[in-house]
């Protein structure tokens, strides 16, 4: 987790100051928050920053004991506006119009299927 936030930039960085330490979890992952988001760690997915409003719509899901467990890369750009992060069960999209959403299963498959955020359908 420490390379990770150095990677961030540390105290410079996206994140900003550690607003805790790091903290162990039940099932063998980790994580630390920081004035801008936080870092997320387990054995299968690795370290992922989390931050913005696809951290707070995570968060409202239940962090990692939710539905969409721990990260498995951190929110991207979407060519057509907005940003992307993947989870071990579904993703969230966020975009100014529509806020920070929930995809998941068949449905995210389908939606990829007919070109994401830049296809017809546009954000979730």
């Amino acid at each position: 987790m420490r390379d990770r936030f150095t990677a961030a930039g540390g105290p410079a960085g996206e994140l900003g100051y550690p607003t805790t330490g790091v903290r162990a979890l039940p099932d063998g992952g980790a994580f630390a928050h920081f004035e801008n988001g936080s870092i997320y760690w387990s054995p299968a997915t690795g370290a992922r920053v989390v931050s913005g409003a696809v951290r707070q719509r995570w968060a409202a899901t239940g962090w990692q004991n939710g539905v969409l467990g721990y990260p498995t890369t951190e929110a991207t750009d979407l060519p057509g506006g907005g940003r992307a992060a993947s989870f071990q069960g579904g993703a969230i999209y966020w975009s100014a119009a529509t806020g920070a959403r929930v995809v998941g299963g068949p449905v995210r498959d389908a939606w990829l299927a007919a070109g994401g955020d830049a296809g017809d359908l546009g954000m979730p």
